[in-house]
């Protein structure tokens, strides 16, 4: 698994530059669902980044999950950040006080570009 998390990685930095998903990125949506948590995590951020509305409920379904792991939480939310649908869901984890802190700094930071307001209102 650490190999495929690398490979996940490197993948995610080049769709930062080149965000367009590739031909056959349905492929690695079944990641999203495997068993080892550092493998969906990257997982996560990756298909999200390529906004794969396949995932985007295994990545709602985790992120508001509180018995999820806290990384697999913050992953799903660097997953969802570029799906504008999950706006509302990720400014009310940023507003709850029962979310974890570093959830909800995470969140904050994350909807900062689209709205500095919202972002700075949250992390002060």
């Amino acid at each position: 698994p650490a190999a495929l998390v690398k490979r996940l990685e490197l993948m995610q930095r080049v769709a930062a530059k080149n965000p367009a998903a590739p031909k056959n990125a349905a492929k690695l949506v079944p990641l999203v669902n495997h068993p080892d948590a550092g493998v969906r995590a990257a997982a996560y951020r990756l298909v999200g980044q390529w906004r794969g509305g396949d995932v985007f409920e295994t990545l709602r379904a985790s992120v508001a999950d509180a018995k999820a792991p806290l990384d697999l939480r913050i992953a799903a939310a660097n997953g969802l950040i570029h799906n504008p649908a999950a706006a509302p869901l990720l400014r009310e984890l940023a507003e709850k006080n029962d979310t974890p802190a570093a959830l909800r700094v995470e969140v904050a930071l994350l909807l900062t570009p689209r709205d500095v307001n919202i972002g700075t209102a949250l992390l002060v």
